[in-house]
């Protein structure tokens, strides 16, 4: 048996996703690794889940790179809570600059305001979506 990391489930150990809150475990384990960026290809997300864990996401600094935030075990970044939408927000490279979309009704936040449409990121911006923050590091 094993423990989800969400909810504090306990599932069979070849389990993919906690049946408790979709959490899906081989995701998060792909997510962890702090990776280093010395050529500045990548941009860095510090991902918090507000008392579970934190970790980094390096997307590459190329048109059309693409991260999901969302409920469903489909997205990079999985929240499993139910306020959050299924695909609720997209973070994307495009025109040489990182961008945030919101997908779902109910809205993310960017530095406390709400993210209406599609807005760039800058170094230090601060999305929130449901008890997740995402910084751009």
């Amino acid at each position: 048996m094993k423990t989800c990391s969400y909810c504090k489930d306990t599932a069979f150990e070849d389990m993919e996703v906690c049946y408790g809150c979709l959490h899906p475990f081989e995701k998060r384990l792909e997510l962890l690794p702090m990776l280093e960026d010395e050529q500045g290809d990548t941009v860095c997300l510090n991902v918090e889940l507000v008392g579970v864990f934190a970790y980094k996401i390096h997307l590459l600094k190329t048109e059309g790179a693409l991260l999901t935030v969302g409920r469903s075990a489909k997205n990079a970044i999985v929240i499993p809570q139910e306020d959050v939408a299924d695909h609720h927000l997209d973070i994307f490279f495009s025109r040489d600059s990182l961008w945030a979309e919101c997908r779902g009704q109910h809205r993310a936040q960017i530095d406390g305001l709400a993210l209406i449409g599609s807005h760039i990121l800058e170094k230090g911006c601060r999305l929130t979506v449901g008890a997740a923050v995402i910084t751009v590091v």
